[in-house]
Order: C-alpha cells, then structure tokens, then sequence
C-alpha cells in the first residue's frame, strides 16, 4: 500500500555517468510499491554524456525528473534546484557518487515520520557514516572541520558532510541559500526552530567517477563556511505568535485586554512606590533598618501578588574589560587556527593549493580579521576605562 505523504528524492550530480543506472535502479527498489516518490536528478552542467544516459534511463523510470544546469553552479545549489522543483512532503538527499546506501533510506523515512508526529520540531535525520569507505586525507579533513564546527555550531551532529538526509520539504525551503550549505544543514535547521538527529548508515566505496572534493575545497571551505553559519545563527530569531487578533475580535476588544493588562501592571507599581515612600519615612540611620522586619514586609508583599525589581549590585566594569578580552581572544585563536590549517592543508597538498595571489588574500582575509579585532578591543578598552557605552553598537 502506498504511503500517503508524498517523498521528493533529490540527487545531485556532475559527471557521474557510470553511476546513474547502479544508483537509480537501487532508490527504485528501496522505494517503489512503498511509497508515493518521485526522483529528481539533477546534472550540475556535467561535461561527459550524463544528460543523454539520464534521458535514456526516463523511458525505464516513470517517476524519474531530470533538471539540467546551464553550467555547474555546486552541489548545494543543484541540491536546491531539486528541492524547489519537488512536490513531495518529505525530502530525501543523497550523492551521486553512489556511496550513499538507499537501502538505508525507508528506515529513515519511518524513523523520521515518527518523531515529526510526536515533536512538530524534529524535522528530519542526517546520515551518520559509521563505517566511513574514504581515503586518510578525507576522514582527516572532515574530522576536523567537523570538530571545528561542532564547536562554534554547537547542532549535535557528528557527521554533517553525510550526504544522505531526510527532511521535511517546507523546512528546507526556509533556510538561507548559499553554496556549500549542503554540509550545515542542521545548524541552519536549528536556528529557524527545528531540530535534526543522527541516524547510523552504511557507506560504500566509489565504485566508479573521481571525487570532486579534495584537501582545499573540503576542509578550507568548511573552516570559513562554519563562521558565517555561525554569524548567520546569532541574527536568527524565532518568531513564536502568542496572540493574533482575528476577524472575529474587534479591534476595542484586543484593546480591552491590553488596558487590563496595564492596569494590573501599575497596580504592581504603585503598590511598590508605596512600600518604598513607608520605608522613605522611617527617621533614623541606615545602620539601625531592621533588615528582617523588611524583608518579611517584602515577602509578605510579593505573596500577595505584588512584583518588585531585584537590585544588584554588580561591577560592571569588571565584567565589561572581562567579556570584551574574552571575546576578542576566542575570535583570534579562531583566524589564528583557520590560518594553521590553511597552512597544513598547503604542506599537504601543494599541487592542489591555489596561485599565489589567491593565496595572500586568503591568509591576509583572517590576519586582518586579527589585526580590526585587537584594535577593536583597545578601542573598547578605553571606552570601558571612561565609563562610555560601546560606540560599536551604533553601526
């Protein structure tokens, strides 16, 4: 019997011709007579036959859908083209390399499906590769990227390049698009709301095609895509609606409700106004108050409904010189590590590190992030020293 929701998968690829029959022949037996599905490829401006096996592959695959790029613009944007395109509630994403299992993919799907029923914000699961089938090189840099964007991130998610996922559809659509957001899906998932797990799958050997992901384009591109993930996770606010005003309730209604609102407010004020012109009139020294006396006075207060303002007295130039100096050190030791691992990553793999010019503007990129964070900081320091507010937060 099929599944009433409808299951868009999307496939990404570019020059994986040897891998499409393999791979669309698999997601067909993993999926057909259990669910209402449909497969979207997507050839990301691929320069071998991939289009013309593609078309071939239509005529045996009714529910396959072929979008072809103009060029190739990466796989999180050939990623969106599918998802944009699909029609169904679930998403489901794999590579086209063939390493991702779809065997693994119904278990998903009803694993999914059955937190979204009892939580609304579970939205989906990430593959987690526990048998991972890649060279030294590749685990090496994805384990550190991913330790490095855990540790900004903070998503929970120990394998987020996976590429298997299941999701919903209309959650993926809300997230900023940008290219490489294929590898934070979970963090951008998080910060509208919503929440994705991992989920334990098979990864298999590339059986065919060469990787397009090498030593510069895995770890140095998730290094600084994981700070502007980070940026863009600290200017995300959920909106939460307590009350909207529908066509059934008048406008002097909703009003209503707001003067009781006010009223009940400044009972709560003058009522401490009061109690503090009462103590106000106690002749004598501070040092002869009767502490218990008054704080029993308080509390009496409070039990009856009425809310005061806790007062404390605090150093706040103390905390400001620390929250300033700690800031400015996190972020430093951060570009500090982004520059020692664009550094290894050129040791390592010389013939695949960019010209040289690209090369000063990329390490001159965080050494100035350095350089306008400690000058920031003196800056702030002064302030601080002054007695100002931070001008900074005028631009």
């Amino acid at each position: 019997m099929l599944d009433s929701i409808g299951v868009s998968v999307v496939v990404p690829a570019k020059d994986e011709r040897d891998n499409l029959a393999p791979l669309i022949g698999e997601i067909d037996a993993a999926l057909a007579g259990k669910y209402s599905y449909e497969l979207i490829y997507v050839d990301d401006g691929s320069e071998d036959d991939s289009y013309a096996v593609l078309c071939d592959l239509k005529r045996r695959y009714a529910g396959l859908r072929v979008i072809r790029h103009a060029r190739a613009v990466g796989q999180s944007m050939a990623v969106l083209s599918g998802v944009r395109h699909g029609r169904g509630d679930w998403l489901v994403v794999l590579d086209g390399d063939g390493q991702n299992d779809p065997a693994d993919i119904p278990a998903m799907l009803e694993e999914a499906k059955r937190r979204f029923a009892q939580d609304p914000t579970q939205v989906g699961l990430i593959g987690h590769r526990v048998n991972r089938r890649d060279d030294w090189v590749k685990r090496l840099s994805s384990r550190l990227a991913n330790g490095f964007r855990d540790l900004l991130l903070r998503d929970g998610i120990p394998d987020t390049g996976c590429g298997l996922k299941v999701v919903r559809r209309d959650w993926y659509l809300r997230l900023p698009s940008f290219n490489h957001m294929h590898r934070y899906i979970p963090a951008l998932i998080q910060a509208q709301g919503g929440r994705m797990s991992p989920w334990p799958v098979n990864h298999r050997p590339r059986q065919a095609g060469v990787s397009k992901y090498g030593v510069w384009n895995r770890l140095w591109v998730g290094l600084v895509d994981v700070v502007g993930v980070w940026w863009l996770q600290r200017r995300s606010k959920v909106v939460e609606i307590r009350e909207m005003l529908e066509g059934q309730r008048t406008l002097a209604e909703g009003m209503s409700q707001q003067l009781e609102r006010l009223r009940s407010r400044r009972a709560d004020l003058e009522e401490a106004i009061g109690f503090c012109t009462l103590l106000q009139q106690e002749n004598g020294p501070l040092e002869q108050l009767d502490v218990e006396q008054t704080l029993a006075r308080l509390t009496a207060r409070e039990e009856q409904g009425v809310t005061f303002v806790n007062i404390e007295r605090t150093d706040q130039k103390t905390r400001r010189i620390r929250g300033a100096c700690i800031g400015a050190a996190l972020f430093v030791t951060m570009m500090a590590f982004v520059m020692a691992i664009m550094g290894w990553a050129v040791y390592t793999d010389p013939q695949d590190a960019p010209p040289l010019p690209l090369l000063v503007v990329m390490f001159g990129i965080p050494a100035g992030c350095i350089i306008g964070t400690l000058k920031v900081l003196v800056d702030r320091l002064k302030e601080i020293g002054k007695g100002e507010e931070d001008a900074y937060r005028n631009y």
